[in-house]
């Protein structure tokens, strides 16, 4: 219940600032999420060392940002995602 209350607040924090938390450089981003056009991503820090995955992309009116949650994770799988330690 700590991890989806601490979600709920971030998903208000990103609603105000889209771009709020960690940015991935974008010769980070796993191959799985570059093949489907994903070309931005942020990681939010959860409590219990989760990690959430988002990424923006722009509304069809051209003014608004969408923020997609792509994953909520623990740490050892966003760890495999990202290659830093194999399963």
């Amino acid at each position: 219940m700590v991890i989806l209350t601490s979600f709920e607040r971030k998903i208000a924090i990103i609603k105000q600032s889209p771009g709020y938390e960690h940015s991935i450089s974008k010769d980070r981003i796993p191959r799985r999420y570059k093949g489907v056009g994903i070309k931005n991503l942020y990681r939010i820090e959860l409590p219990e060392y989760w990690r959430s995955l988002y990424t923006l992309q722009q509304g069809n009116s051209g003014v608004e940002v969408i923020a997609f949650v792509l994953t909520i994770c623990t740490h050892a799988e966003y760890d495999v995602l990202f290659s830093y330690h194999k399963k």
